[in-house]
């Protein structure tokens, strides 16, 4: 079933979309806002490309989804793992009512994967975990989050290990 709206366009000629990701999700409450895990958990984004727009308080972090539920196409057979091509398909993150933005990039990374993210109600903030030793904290004075799907574009490689592991990088070709 294919409920990414308004815009979006099949992968392919060839396959049926499985994808059942909504296009926007908006949330206004805090215990909500970890329901936007299933949506970035493990996708990519460039952290020169958070943008904070202090005037209008929104914070955007447009990121890459991989893992998004699109039929994948096989690249090669290996004896231990197999690769396969995905859509990627182009979203972003909004945060609104946002007062400060504070990076801890310990790893000094330009590309950071998502691992969770959550509300910080002693500290007012929306705070996001990455996969690397990287962490944002967005303070906030209410909770107005808005995730969108925007379009597809390029492809990136999965990689599916024998015994279950599964690994991608950030490299999309256009």
């Amino acid at each position: 079933m294919w409920n990414l709206s308004a815009g979006l366009e099949k992968p392919a000629e060839d396959e049926e979309p499985v994808n059942e990701d909504p296009k926007i999700l908006h949330i206004t409450e805090a215990s909500s806002v970890e329901h936007l895990n299933p949506l970035i958990h493990d996708e990519y984004f460039e952290l020169c490309q958070i943008g904070f727009d202090a005037d209008r308080q929104i914070v955007t972090i447009p990121f890459r989804r991989i893992f998004h539920g699109v039929r994948e196409r096989i690249v090669r057979r290996g004896l231990f793992s197999t690769i396969y091509e995905v859509d990627v398909l182009r979203a972003r993150l909004l945060i609104k009512n946002a007062s400060a933005v504070k990076i801890r990039d310990n790893a000094n990374l330009a590309i950071c994967s998502f691992n969770t993210i959550w509300y910080e109600s002693s500290l007012d903030a929306i705070k996001i975990s990455c996969c690397e030793d990287c962490e944002l904290e967005i303070g906030v004075t209410a909770i107005d989050l808005f995730y969108e799907a925007l379009d597809y574009g390029g492809t990136a490689e999965i990689r599916r290990w024998l015994f279950g592991i599964e690994t991608s990088g950030s490299r999309v070709r256009e």
